[in-house]
């Protein structure tokens, strides 16, 4: 039997609803509708349902179920505009795990300055990496800042 990933979102109340839609910003240019309230450590929109005896629950999970209903236990939802604060269900699609990671951060071929991440310009730092034409860049600027305001012998 495959692992359950993640368990059901409970029913909502009434209350639960108007909470939620009050914290959903309009979409934006590129389509994302984007939480404004809790993030957890992760980035991901939170919301308490069920009043004191509830849980907290990702704010895009009960969008998704609202819109398309449950998902199976073992599959995740994986969002196609990578924000992870975003709550519009069409960016949201069922995946497997396997799946879900293959497509997360690692899979990136760019910086976020548009540097690609090849062998040469790669700095690994433990499971993470870095471009080194930005890490050059920026250690580059302290020194001039370091420099400029006497800091440096």
């Amino acid at each position: 039997m495959p692992r359950q990933l993640t368990s059901p979102v409970p029913p909502l109340t009434d209350r639960d609803l108007v909470r939620f839609w009050s914290y959903v910003a309009l979409p934006s240019d590129v389509g994302c509708m984007v939480w404004r309230s809790a993030l957890n450590e992760s980035g991901y929109g939170m919301l308490s349902v069920g009043g004191r005896s509830g849980r907290a629950v990702r704010a895009h999970r009960i969008s998704y179920v609202l819109a398309y209903g449950e998902h199976l236990p073992e599959l995740e939802l994986d969002h196609l505009c990578r924000n992870r604060a975003c709550v519009n269900p069409d960016h949201l699609e069922v995946v497997t795990n396997e799946e879900n990671v293959r497509r997360g951060p690692g899979s990136k071929t760019h910086c976020a300055h548009g540097h690609e991440f090849t062998e040469a310009n790669t700095i690994r730092a433990g499971t993470r990496r870095k471009c080194r034409t930005c890490h050059y860049a920026r250690n580059l600027a302290r020194y001039y800042r370091k420099k400029a305001a006497g800091q440096l012998a």
